[in-house]
């Protein structure tokens, strides 16, 4: 028999896993997409062909800090935390 899912519940607990570990997160963040928005920043200055190449290194960044916070939930999860980047 399959069980319901309580979506309630997975949020509240992934909230309180992105709650405990804002301490990784926050400065992870910051400086994957600090570095992410100077560059776009002068690519975009230096050339309208360039916004492109801009919207790459935004994408690049984003995929790299999702998967970053998915290792780190499944650590969590499997109760082996490794707060390195």
């Amino acid at each position: 028999m399959r069980e319901r899912l309580d979506v309630g519940g997975v949020i509240g607990r992934v909230w309180r896993i992105y709650v405990d570990q804002a301490s990784v997160l926050m400065p992870a963040a910051a400086v994957v997409f600090l570095f992410t928005g100077v560059i776009s920043t002068v690519l975009i200055r230096a050339g309208s062909g360039l916004a492109v190449i801009a919207e790459l290194v935004g994408l690049v960044a984003t995929w790299l800090f999702t998967g970053m916070v998915v290792e780190l939930v499944a650590d969590v999860q499997d109760g082996r935390r490794d707060a390195t980047p």
